[in-house]
C-alpha cells in the first residue's frame, strides 16, 4: 500500500514540472524526500514508478535522488 501511496506523490510530482530538466529534477526531488522510506522499509521503486505510470528507466534518477538524501533535505 505504501508503494501506491508513494506513486501518486510521485506523478503529482512529476506533473508539476513543465519543461523536462524540471521532471528529471522533481524526480531527484522525489528521491530526496522519501529516500530514507524507500530504504527502511525495503519499497520497490519498480513498483512506485508503475504506480506512477511512469517508465522503470527513471528508477536510476530517483536511485541517485536516495543517494543525495544523505547531503541534503528538502525545505
Amino acid at each position: 500500500m505504501e508503494e501506491l501511496q508513494l506513486g501518486k506523490a510521485l506523478r503529482e510530482l512529476y506533473s508539476q514540472a513543465i519543461h523536462g530538466q524540471d521532471r528529471v529534477i522533481m524526480l531527484y526531488l522525489f528521491g530526496i524526500k522519501y529516500g530514507e522510506m524507500i530504504e527502511e522499509k525495503n519499497l520497490s521503486i519498480s513498483y512506485i514508478l508503475c504506480y506512477a505510470q511512469l517508465p522503470d528507466s527513471y528508477r536510476s534518477e530517483i536511485e541517485k535522488g536516495i543517494k543525495l538524501s544523505q547531503y541534503v533535505k528538502p525545505i
